[in-house]
């Protein structure tokens, strides 16, 4: 077994920011309305990281506000396109209830697409590509636009420390981190959103880092930065524990939180277990 070393962070100033980083999850949650759709930054972490192998994703998301509380069921699949090229497929069902009434139906269809363009020894960069159907209603905004979005943009992941050949990193001894930048371009907005301007082109920022704990657990926290092209900012943070059941099947739960102007927010906070299963 071959293994490469790289100077990787002390284990306790690692475990104390990501310790500090889930806390601001949890204390970040205030009360909100909504620039823009609910997104959950985790799922643009797992995307990002997936192996190249077909898989079935499920979760369940509750989101709370201070004028609505949401369930979220969302089921995906990933279908790898010969070795480069990565497309998953999702597809959520949303349960929204306001003070005075009950919505329910399908939301936004979502395509994601990734293309592996420069790998290293731990790292790769990765194109990154997606469309949001528009086939929900506006009826379940922010958890559904009925718009169609088009994004493009770019990750790179990396992996410090101690791995082994095939670049997995070794429990308490390595860490791994993403980033990705993309931009979002709003084709086609219902009379309803667009009346209100609640949604249009936006650019976003993401950045994670992933802890082993042991052969099967780890941790991660991170966030998204979004700037919408009608001046609302959304701050979105995250952390998530990971555990692996199998190398194919994964068990994850996640707390998300929203921070920032309170006119702009999608979400107090929500909170989401889920399973991928590998085919």
């Amino acid at each position: 077994m071959l293994i490469e070393f790289r100077r990787v962070p002390g284990t306790r100033r690692l475990i104390l920011l990501v310790s500090g980083l889930l806390s601001f999850v949890v204390l970040a949650a205030a009360p909100c309305l909504a620039v823009g759709p609910y997104l959950d930054a985790a799922r643009m972490s797992a995307f990002i990281r997936a192996p190249h192998d077909p898989a079935v994703i499920g979760m369940i998301t509750h989101s709370e506000a201070d004028d609505h509380g949401a369930s979220y069921y969302w089921l995906g699949g990933d279908f790898p396109v010969r070795t480069k090229f990565l497309l998953q497929l999702e597809v959520p069902y949303i349960d929204l209830a306001f003070d005075d009434e009950l919505r329910d139906g399908f939301g936004d269809a979502r395509l994601r697409a990734k293309a592996r363009a420069w790998t290293w020894s731990g790292g790769a960069v990765y194109l990154l590509g997606g469309i949001l159907f528009g086939s929900g209603s506006a009826d379940l905004f922010p958890y559904s636009t009925q718009s169609t979005d088009w994004e493009i943009g770019a990750a790179v992941v990396d992996t410090l420390g101690v791995r082994d050949e095939r670049g997995h990193p070794q429990p308490l001894s390595s860490v791994s981190l993403w980033a990705s930048v993309s931009a979002v371009y709003v084709t086609r907005l219902s009379d309803r959103i667009k009346t209100n301007d609640l949604h249009g082109n936006y650019a976003s920022l993401g950045f994670g880092a992933i802890y082993p704990l042991s052969l099967r657990f780890e941790v991660e926290a991170g966030g998204l930065m979004l700037g919408f092209r009608n001046g609302g900012t959304r701050m979105i943070f995250y952390g998530q524990l990971a555990f692996h059941y199998s190398t194919s099947t994964q068990l994850f739960a996640t707390l998300q939180a929203e921070a920032g102007r309170r006119e702009d927010r999608a979400s107090d906070y929500s909170a989401a277990i889920g399973m991928g299963i590998g085919l």
